[in-house]
């Protein structure tokens, strides 16, 4: 799907209400990036059905139907400038949930470094390897890994959507020069005095 809205936890969102869970030297930032996520939503499937939908056929004879054709550039030209558009558009939303989950990685450090600091050398003796700690750790704040895993999902559909629309994108550039060099050929052809058609017949 293209649409997403936080929601944090496998059984509602109660389970994150209080995203500092007890860590006051987390200061204001998790509370801040807490309440964001919960505003943060966007809705890309409009403009990715868009980008699905368009669909053209070049013209392997534009001599035959010169003003087909200039109709037929001027359409793929700004196909091009929309599919630029909303490009940018998933671009900048990329970025904004990269700033999330790097704001996510710095707190679940602090919340790392404070819980490891509060078990005695005989508990992280008892828990013998690194796997067994990470796992301790992650049933103390599931809730922020809930949100890191939420964040790094995000992340991956708009990697999805980004390369649905580079594809086409790059679809539309390669007709852009195919239909360029067809251009320069009917100017060639007009320039020799060749006959030309203004539009195709009905009989071809």
């Amino acid at each position: 799907m293209a649409k997403y809205r936080f929601r944090p936890g496998s059984s509602g969102e109660s389970e994150v209400d209080d995203p500092d869970v007890g860590f006051q030297d987390l200061g204001e930032d998790s509370e801040q990036l807490f309440a964001e996520l919960r505003a943060a939503e966007f809705d890309f499937s409009k403009e990715i059905q868009e980008v699905k939908d368009i669909n053209f056929k070049l013209d392997a004879h534009p001599e035959d139907d010169v003003v087909g054709f200039n109709e037929l550039y001027a359409e793929v030209q700004a196909y091009q400038s929309r599919v630029t558009a909303i490009l940018m558009d998933l671009h900048t939303e990329k970025a904004r949930w990269m700033r999330y989950g790097q704001r996510s990685h710095r707190i679940l450090r602090k919340l790392r470094g404070h819980i490891l600091a509060t078990m005695t050398a005989d508990t992280l003796k008892a828990l013998k390897n690194k796997e067994v700690i990470e796992a301790t750790i992650q049933q103390q704040i599931p809730e922020w890994f809930d949100i890191q895993e939420y964040i790094d999902n995000v992340l991956e559909n708009l990697d999805h959507l980004i390369d649905t629309v580079v594809l086409k994108r790059d679809d539309l550039g390669n007709a852009n020069v195919n239909m360029s060099r067809q251009q320069k050929a009917v100017d060639t052809l007009v320039g020799l005095q060749y006959p030309v058609a203004a539009r195709r017949s009905a009989e071809a």
